[in-house]
């Protein structure tokens, strides 16, 4: 009877290493499949990029706001393209990220009256807000607006639209906690 004893004990012992073995391939395969220690969404990309809203408007370079959310499809759906148009014009317009579950925007959003998701302000070099285009926007979309705002012409306007995230109202960010009160800490 010892001997069955220590054989069961020996198959626990050989399940762990087993189960132990199993968790480490399967972590690495998924570490692995993520891109690795360079695995980054275009968001966090972006916001570990940004500058603080005041001092982006501030600074004397045109300005692009978003307004977006990590839970918002419509705004992971324009993350790449906000990430190009940010490596296009990286000299001549600063990009910032302001992430509207973060109490820290919170006046941000009361000001620029953010009610849907993804909301894009442009700023002229003087700081002066030149226009905000609420909802889906693509490439070519953003590069005529953005181009124009560097040539100080009148922005172009698309049709309003139909991809937008409705945005909770301001009552549920009091909820938020803020941990990190840094531009890049969006959550």
């Amino acid at each position: 009877m010892a001997s069955k004893a220590s054989g069961s004990t020996f198959l626990l012992e050989w399940q762990k290493i087993v189960l132990l073995f199993s968790v480490l391939i399967l972590t690495a395969f998924l570490f692995l499949a993520r891109g690795g220690m360079n695995a980054k969404s275009p968001f966090e990309q972006l916001a570990r990029q940004s500058l603080e809203p005041n001092i982006a408007i501030s600074n004397g370079h045109p300005t692009l706001i978003e307004f977006y959310a990590d839970w918002c499809e419509v705004c992971k759906l324009m993350a790449p393209t906000i990430l190009g148009i940010n490596q296009k014009f990286a000299n001549d317009v600063d990009v910032v990220l302001l992430n509207v579950d973060n109490n820290l925007w919170k006046d941000f959003l009361t000001k620029y009256e953010v009610n849907g998701i993804p909301q894009i302000n442009l700023f002229d070099k003087k700081g002066n807000l030149v226009t905000r285009s609420l909802g889906f926007r693509d490439e070519q979309q953003l590069d005529k607006m953005i181009q124009a705002l560097l040539d100080e012409r009148s922005i172009p306007s698309f049709p309003l639209s139909t991809e937008v995230s409705k945005f909770p109202s301001n009552d549920s960010l009091t909820r938020v906690k803020i941990t990190n009160s840094l531009p890049r800490s969006h959550s």
